[in-house]
């Protein structure tokens, strides 16, 4: 885009939406890294929610961290957390894991 080219308000929103869609898969991907490391659980969203029905939450060592989870990466999240409880692996061990994560985020 050149500097005197204005946007449309279309174009405006459309940037808006992917900025956002953007950020947000990063916050999950942080979450989703936290979760990997210190022991996480999912728990019921209060108050009830339907878009977001649960709460990611991660007891770190500078205490509790929370992100709330959409209808749509719930599954994600339940699969991923009973599948690889943090036991522990190494490093290199828990890699695959999060890439697979940052996949189905995508």
């Amino acid at each position: 885009m050149n500097k005197g080219t204005t946007l449309t308000a279309t174009e405006k929103m459309e940037r808006a939406r992917e900025m956002t869609k953007r950020m947000a898969t990063r916050e999950l991907l942080y979450a989703g890294v936290f979760a990997r490391l210190w022991p996480s659980y999912l728990a019921e969203a209060k108050p009830a929610n339907d878009s977001y029905p649960a709460v990611l939450c991660v007891e770190s060592p500078a205490g509790r961290l929370t992100w709330r989870v959409s209808s749509e990466e719930m599954p994600y999240f339940e699969e991923w957390l009973q599948s690889t409880p943090n036991a522990g692996e190494k490093a290199e061990d828990r890699t695959p894991v999060l890439m697979a994560l940052s996949e189905a985020l995508k």
